[in-house]
């Protein structure tokens, strides 16, 4: 008995030794790769632990593990299996975030493939949505600059829903104005405003000076911290009302949820208010609940 928890002992500790010098030889190569200019992409900042994990711990057998996960997702597909093959979809960006290929081809197929295969609505608009927030939500978080994802993303947001080639298309097109409304709330139109609304948390409590109250006052409503406010803002898509006249009193009600609604728009959505307003300048007042306009 001894001599087998010994031998797990040495085993454990051989591990993480190994896992100590793979890491630190992981960062060199990838840091020569970079230097040498041995390959276009950029190493990866602020990844996800799983994802920095993966890149790590794998090594090169990450493309042998998406290839597997790939032969599954088409057979979960031809199977029907097609909530599992969503979490397979995921991962496959986590183990390959940067091969927008593979991304763009999984999105695609979620709005196209996979969505007309039911016949309600309701599922194939969350079929629809599905591939949208696979571009925008994860490839785009490690691909910012990839033109293939955004031009995937345009095509379905153009052509899914806003062409009327799919009899579901109004469906698309009242969900997605439904989204858009909760966003904007009352500062649709408001770019200006928005344009200089605080971007976190630090440059909020520069704003408001001395009227810092503002987290007095979340916390009196039992919020942790302003990132659990925010949670619940995206939820409701308005400031609480018991919280929104407190703020009013303090003057501070409209900063506070111009600053909500820019994070939202950009951090979510990947909308900067500086250029709606460009393009509106550009090609006139465009609808920002349509989705011909976030085709552009």
């Amino acid at each position: 008995m001894k001599k087998l928890a010994s031998s797990i002992l040495i085993f454990i500790v051989a591990f993480f030794i190994l896992g100590a010098a793979l890491s630190a030889i992981q960062g060199r190569m990838n840091a020569i790769r970079y230097n040498e200019r041995l390959t276009d992409d950029d190493p990866l900042e602020n990844a996800p632990p799983l994802v920095a994990f993966t890149s790590v711990a794998l090594g090169g057998f990450r493309g042998l593990v998406a290839d597997y996960l790939w032969l599954r997702s088409s057979k979960m597909q031809d199977e029907g299996n097609y909530f599992e093959m969503v979490q397979l979809a995921d991962w496959i960006v986590k183990l390959q975030p940067r091969f927008t290929g593979s991304h763009a081809f999984l999105a695609w197929n979620m709005a196209y493939n996979v969505s007309v295969t039911f016949t309600s609505f309701e599922d194939r608009w969350r079929w629809v949505k599905r591939g949208i927030e696979l571009i925008r939500d994860e490839a785009l978080e490690y691909n910012p600059g990839d033109p293939e994802l955004f031009r995937q993303l345009g095509w379905i947001y153009q052509h899914k829903l806003g062409k009327d080639l799919d009899d579901a298309n109004r469906y698309y097109k009242t969900e997605f104005a439904k989204e858009m409304i909760r966003l904007f709330g009352d500062f649709y139109g408001e770019w200006d405003e928005l344009i200089k609304a605080p971007e976190n948390e630090q440059k909020l409590r520069a704003a408001l000076g001395g009227k810092n109250d503002v987290w007095g006052i979340l916390a009196s409503h039992g919020y942790k911290d302003f990132a659990d406010f925010e949670r619940h803002f995206r939820e409701l898509a308005v400031i609480p009302p018991e919280v929104a006249a407190e703020l009013r009193e303090l003057g501070s009600e409209r900063i506070v949820e111009a600053s909500l609604r820019r994070r939202w728009m950009v951090m979510k959505y990947r909308l900067l208010p500086d250029w709606l307003k460009k393009l509106n300048a550009k090609y006139g007042d465009l609808d920002w609940r349509l989705a011909e306009a976030h085709a552009i």
